[in-house]
C-alpha cells in the first residue's frame, strides 16, 4: 500500500499533517518528505542532538534565500524526522527536495513579482516574458515531478510508501504523470495560488490576455491585501480560501478543485 498526501505549503497545514500521521506511520516502510536532500546529514545530527536548532539556522541562512518562512514552516518535518528517529528507527526516511529546487522557486517568484510591479504601474503585461518565465518554471517542475517519480517507481512494489506533496502544482503534476494505483488523501483544504494558476494555465495553452489580467489582478489582490498584512503564510493561504470571486475564477478555468479528506480531484460547491 502507497499513500500520497498532499498539503498547502504553510504553517498549520504542515501542523495538521504531523498531528495526522502519526497514527498511520507505523503502516509503512518509508517516506518520502520535500526537504533538500543536501540537508539530510545535519538533520540526521539534529536528531541525534549533535547539534541544536539554532546551528541548523545559521547553515540555512547561506543556503536558503528566504530560509526564515521555510524554518517556519519546515521546522515541522524536521522536528518529524526527530520523532520519527527515535520512536520509529526501522521506517526510512527519504528526502526529495534539493536546494535549487528552492532557489529557482524563490527566483520564479521574484521574476513574476517583478512583472507584478510593473503592471501595477503601467497597467501593461509583458506577455513574452510572462511566457518565458512560465514555461521555465514548468519545464523545471516536470522534472522534477518526474525524478520524484522514478524515485518511486524503484521501490513502488517493494515497500509501503507515503509521499507528502507540498503544494497545488506538485500534486496536479505528479497525479498526472504518475501512472500506478495509488491513494491520495487530501487533509487540508488545497487550491492553486495565483502563481500556480497562472502556470496551470499556460501549460493548457488557455491563457489569453482577458484571463492572464484577471490573473495578474488576483495576483495583486493576494499580495496586497493578504501576503502583506498577514504575520504567518498560513493566515494569507486562508484569506485566499474565502476568496469567493477567486475561487469562481478557478471553478470557471480548472473546472475543479480540492477539499478536505477527499482522495481525488472534486468539483467545487
Amino acid at each position: 500500500m502507497s499513500l500520497v498526501i498532499a498539503i498547502p505549503y504553510n504553517e498549520k497545514s504542515y501542523a495538521y499533517l504531523i498531528d495526522f500521521i502519526n497514527d498511520i506511520i507505523p503502516k509503512f516502510d518509508k517516506i518520502l518528505i520535500p526537504l533538500p536532500k543536501e540537508l539530510k546529514t545535519i538533520f540526521v545530527q539534529y536528531c541525534l542532538d549533535s547539534i541544536n536548532i539554532d546551528d541548523i539556522k545559521t547553515i540555512l541562512q547561506s543556503l536558503i534565500p528566504h530560509y526564515t518562512t521555510w524554518f517556519r514552516i519546515n521546522i515541522y518535518l524536521i522536528n518529524l524526522m526527530k520523532y520519527l528517529a527515535k520512536n520509529f528507527p526501522n521506517i526510512e526516511v527519504e528526502f526529495y527536495e534539493s536546494i535549487e529546487v528552492e532557489r529557482r522557486s524563490y527566483n520564479n517568484t521574484i521574476d513574476l513579482l517583478g512583472l507584478l510591479l510593473r503592471y501595477s504601474i503601467s497597467g501593461r503585461i509583458d506577455y513574452q516574458r510572462l511566457q518565458n518565465i512560465l514555461k521555465n518554471s514548468l519545464v523545471f517542475i516536470k522534472k522534477f515531478i518526474n525524478n520524484l517519480i522514478q524515485l518511486i517507481e524503484i521501490e513502488y512494489r517493494k515497500k509501503n510508501l507515503l509521499v507528502i506533496l507540498n503544494s497545488f502544482l506538485r500534486y496536479f503534476y505528479f497525479k498526472n504523470l504518475f501512472t500506478h494505483a495509488v491513494d491520495y488523501l487530501i487533509i487540508y483544504p488545497l487550491i492553486p495560488t495565483p502563481i500556480e494558476l497562472l502556470s496551470i494555465l499556460y501549460d493548457r495553452n488557455i491563457l489569453n490576455q482577458e484571463i492572464c489580467s484577471k490573473c495578474f489582478y488576483f495576483l495583486k489582490e493576494y499580495i496586497q491585501n493578504y501576503v502583506v498584512t498577514s504575520s504567518q503564510v498560513y493566515e494569507s493561504y486562508l484569506k485566499l480560501l474565502n476568496d469567493e470571486e477567486y475561487i469562481k475564477f478557478i471553478r470557471k478555468h480548472l473546472g475543479y478543485g480540492v477539499v478536505v479528506h477527499s482522495k481525488t480531484l472534486v468539483p467545487f460547491t
